[in-house]
């Protein structure tokens, strides 16, 4: 589990709580790509950065804080920690996750099929007909 923390001194400090397997490195580098990149903002971090660059001509300052450990999805228990603990934060500490969306808290867990080794579906291909 991790924290961004937007800050500008002209707005109001806001934060970001997420999640991350394999590892904290990848997501930060992930996020970073999607700040850059308008095409791939694809979180609410991404989404409130784009509107204050583009909206207000603001770029600001974004610090990461790692929160806490947390175990992915086990056949064995059927329970995805990560999962558990990314919506207890939103629920629970939502001085902590300004930005999150609530509709994360019904989203399905993302690393159960990884686990359970299920195959992703394949898109059929349109062939322009």
């Amino acid at each position: 589990m991790y924290q961004a923390t937007v800050s500008h001194p002209s707005i109001e400090t806001k934060n970001y709580v997420g999640m991350t397997a394999p590892n904290f490195k990848t997501r930060v580098a992930i996020h970073n790509h999607s700040l850059k990149v308008k095409e791939d903002n694809q979180t609410a971090l991404s989404r409130y950065i784009w509107k204050l660059k583009e909206e207000d001509g603001i770029t600001p300052n974004i610090s990461w804080t790692f929160l806490e450990r947390g175990k992915k999805y086990s056949p064995v228990t059927d329970v995805c920690s990560l999962c558990d603990k990314e919506k207890f934060y939103i629920l629970f500490r939502p001085d902590i996750a300004q930005l999150n969306k609530r509709n994360e808290l019904w989203t399905t867990c993302r690393h159960k099929k990884l686990a359970l080794l299920i195959k992703p579906k394949k898109r059929l291909k349109s062939h322009g007909t």
